[in-house]
């Protein structure tokens, strides 16, 4: 079911399927439904889950409103979890993952699972927010998602395939709502320490050490277990995920 939230200046999409408990998938960097990461892995989640997902604003069928900002983005995101009458577990993906974070002690859910969450203690001293910035202030968001994608370690091939692929100019247009995931990702500890919702980080076997180090960073500030899973390069096999969704709700507090 398709469906949209009046809110804040912009409505906010949101797309309703499958049964069972509610689970809120908050999508990565560019995510949205004209192209969400890990899509296979949601259609196996329906199967036993009523699986939310929604297109953040400026992504996908959401338009940008007022210039996106961190604090859109969380009043974004508790709106629509109250809206919904809470949930069962939000599933933060990438920087989604960061945004489920900073809005934590405001979300209504039993459980928060961190998917490989893209988080540091420190802001971007890279570079990288300057030159994002840059290339939209100059007319080029083609150079700021290549600057993106090539800064957080995207391999090349799938670059290459999203560039020769139909969402290409859908990532242009939502190239301005970069600035506001690099800015999420730094969580300072006075933001890990009031999160009292049980957290639990999931990562794949097979993404790399600097992906592993963020997702064990941020479990320590946060008190959570990390639970290891097959997968690839940033991403968990679909059947892992459900059945360590499953197991987590199964000993969680209603």
């Amino acid at each position: 079911m398709l469906a949209q939230l009046d809110w804040n200046g912009a409505p906010l999409w949101f797309d309703v399927s499958g049964t069972g408990q509610r689970l809120l998938w908050v999508d990565p960097a560019l995510g949205s439904s004209v192209m969400r990461p890990l899509g296979e892995a949601l259609d196996v989640l329906r199967e036993e889950f009523e699986v939310v997902t929604y297109d953040r604003r400026g992504r996908g069928l959401s338009e940008p409103g007022p210039p996106t900002s961190v604090q859109q983005e969380i009043d974004d995101l508790v709106a629509l979890a109250a809206h919904l009458g809470g949930v069962d577990v939000v599933v933060g993906f990438s920087s989604g993952g960061a945004l489920v974070v900073h809005a934590a002690p405001r979300l209504d859910a039993r459980v928060i699972v961190l998917l490989e969450p893209a988080i540091d203690d420190r802001p971007d001293s890279s570079g990288l927010r300057d030159r994002v910035a840059g290339h939209i202030r100059h007319g080029d968001p083609a150079a700021a998602v290549l600057d993106f994608y090539t800064s957080t370690g995207t391999p090349e091939e799938i670059v290459d395939a999203i560039k020769g692929s139909d969402v290409w100019p859908d990532l242009l247009r939502s190239a301005p709502t970069l600035l506001a995931d690099i800015d999420l990702s730094h969580v300072d500890d006075r933001t890990a320490a009031v999160v009292d919702t049980p957290v639990h980080v999931v990562v794949s076997a097979g993404s790399p050490s600097e992906i592993a180090d963020m997702s064990v960073g941020i479990a320590r500030r946060l008190g959570a277990e990390v639970w290891p899973e097959p997968g690839g390069w940033h991403g968990v096999e679909a059947a892992a995920l459900a059945q360590r969704l499953r197991a987590l709700l199964a000993v969680s507090p209603s």
